[in-house]
């Protein structure tokens, strides 16, 4: 069985192109979230891309089954609203002073899914063997995503990514003519 959706047509994982790539700067890439976003979701419903070709031999990124889904739309839904207020661009510009800050919001953020998680497990349709390894899954982009906020460093780490330079050029202005009786 095999389901698909046009990704292009919904403006959905567009970003996520080589043209993107080619075209972004180094700071629009590190702060472009929806590709781990993207990967959640396509986990969450047992997906994957794939590229294909239409008829007119453009190509488009279609969504493919691979098995189950582990939990119900609903739960997909909140999943996802869940993760998009980790994952986003303005949360990786934050600060964690240090690990104990880190931990501890980890620490919440499992808590946090795993309470939402068991308190919903049969209106999302979850499978008993799927809750420790949505949870746990979860936990690793969420982790690793979050480190980059120890110490300032993603925010230190800017400077080496931005480069600006300013160029200004002076040029002489062009004087009109000048009326005989003003100086």
């Amino acid at each position: 069985m095999e389901e698909s959706q046009n990704y292009n047509e919904q403006g959905i994982g567009s970003l996520n192109n080589n043209a993107y790539y080619q075209t972004a700067t180094a700071l629009q890439i590190r702060l472009d979230t929806s590709p781990v976003i993207e990967q959640i979701e396509m986990y969450l419903k047992g997906a994957r891309e794939e590229l294909r070709e239409n008829d007119k031999g453009e190509q488009y990124k279609t969504l493919v089954a691979v098995g189950k889904p582990l939990l119900s739309d609903e739960g997909i839904q909140w999943i996802m609203n869940f993760v998009g207020t980790i994952f986003n661009p303005q949360v990786v510009q934050g600060n964690f002073q240090n690990y104990d800050q880190y931990a501890e919001y980890i620490y919440r953020c499992r808590m946090d899914l795993a309470d939402h998680l068991m308190k919903n497990f049969y209106d999302y349709d979850i499978r008993e063997n799927n809750y420790n390894g949505i949870i746990s899954t979860l936990m690793r982009f969420i982790e690793a995503f979050m480190s980059r906020l120890i110490g300032n460093k993603e925010r230190d780490s800017y400077s080496n990514t931005i480069r600006t330079s300013e160029n200004n050029t002076i040029t002489p202005q062009k004087q009109g003519f000048k009326l005989p009786f003003t100086q």
